[in-house]
């Protein structure tokens, strides 16, 4: 909380300000092809984010069977197929096609972003139903 309430929270908000007020004068700029692009890429991450966050809750019942195993490498294979599955997902939605600099970055931070996201929810999910 005493971030928030400090400089460096003042900063991180200014930050954020600016990103959006900048995203909102690229929208408005960009033609009809770009706003088009950008609702239908839009689209798909939206999608593929909701079903990264909801994958390691479908599937408790495998996180609960390889929580029983009682060995790490397992979780690791859970926890990696999960993310390479979803990862294959991310790519088909945008037809196996990762072009330019942005797309590569976006395809990196998507591929940690659902790594680290499904190590926590395995484990909590396993936490709790296992013990």
């Amino acid at each position: 909380m005493d971030f928030l309430k400090g400089i460096g929270g003042k900063i991180a908000g200014g930050v954020v300000a600016l990103l959006v007020i900048v995203a909102a004068i690229a929208f408005w700029q960009a033609g009809p092809e770009g706003r088009d692009a950008f609702f239908d890429n839009g689209g798909k991450i939206l999608a593929w984010s909701l079903v990264t966050l909801l994958a390691p809750w479908a599937l408790f019942f495998v996180v609960v069977w390889v929580a029983r195993q009682d060995s790490n490498g397992a979780g690791v294979a859970l926890v990696g197929g999960l993310t390479g599955l979803e990862l294959l997902g991310l790519w088909w939605m945008f037809d196996f096609e990762v072009g330019g600099g942005v797309a590569i970055g976006f395809f990196a931070v998507a591929a940690l972003f659902a790594a680290a996201y499904n190590a926590l929810a395995c484990d909590f999910v396993a936490d709790r139903l296992v013990g």
